[in-house]
């Protein structure tokens, strides 16, 4: 996940089987199954996929394919979300508007006013945009590229912090008000709005708000060291350093 200042955790979190649950009837069981198969089997270019299906608190999942080469896909195998994890992070921050923290028109400007080096940022590549411009990506706040090795550097440096990022971006590219489709550096300022205002890193509000009420087992990186079954990425590897 895209995480902002988080304490550093250098213990490996141990992924498990998840228990405790009920089976779905058998015909949908097999039901489940068949989909499964069907979707993945008939794919030229593959590597793994693990699924899951909950309902009433009955819980199905398989998994299929390989982790990395010649390594099987299990349920428990670890997997890097990147970008799905703005769920989590959008999720967050409308708890926390709900609860009276900030809103949804506040200025970074006021929310960062005390924010450790928010004051160094560069207001052309930086704009004074809204918590709401970031939630819909249309604040056109300068872009990261996603796959250049300079951000890979950055970003695995178990000292890093978001704002580390910010000296990589590029004069905005997009129009604000306008959707600029997944721009990490509206994630970087959220999670930073959502540590700095409720004086609690990213790790332990999903922790307390998300993992431990839904039985989900997961680490952000890199405070947190890489689990060492992690699947690995299928395609141009060189991106990831």
């Amino acid at each position: 996940g895209e995480r902002a200042d988080s304490p550093k955790d250098p213990a490996t979190k141990e992924f498990l089987p998840i228990s405790g649950y009920r089976e779905f009837p058998e015909s949908a069981r097999e039901a489940f199954a068949g989909i499964l198969m069907a979707e993945f089997l008939h794919l030229k270019e593959k590597a793994g996929i693990s699924i899951a299906v909950y309902q009433n608190d009955a819980l199905w999942s398989r998994a299929l394919g390989q982790s990395h080469k010649s390594v099987s896909l299990e349920v428990a195998t670890p997997m890097g979300i990147n970008s799905s994890s703005k769920t989590f992070l959008g999720a967050l921050v409308l708890m926390q508007i709900e609860a009276g923290l900030y809103g949804l028109n506040d200025r970074i400007s006021d929310l960062l006013s005390g924010y450790p080096r928010y004051q160094s940022l560069d207001p052309q590549k930086v704009p004074d945009v809204t918590v709401s411009e970031l939630l819909t990506m249309t604040s056109g706040i300068g872009h990261v590229d996603n796959l250049t090795s300079e951000r890979y550097q950055v970003m695995t440096k178990l000292d890093w912090f978001p704002i580390d990022t910010f000296h990589l971006v590029g004069y905005p590219t997009g129009v604000p008000g306008r959707l600029n489709y997944n721009q990490s550096t509206n994630s970087f300022l959220l999670g930073m709005i959502a540590e700095h205002l409720s004086e609690l890193d990213l790790q332990t509000l999903y922790q307390e708000m998300f993992f431990d009420p839904l039985s989900i087992q997961a680490v952000l990186l890199p405070g947190s060291t890489v689990p060492e079954k992690i699947a690995h990425p299928h395609g141009n590897r060189s991106h990831y350093g």
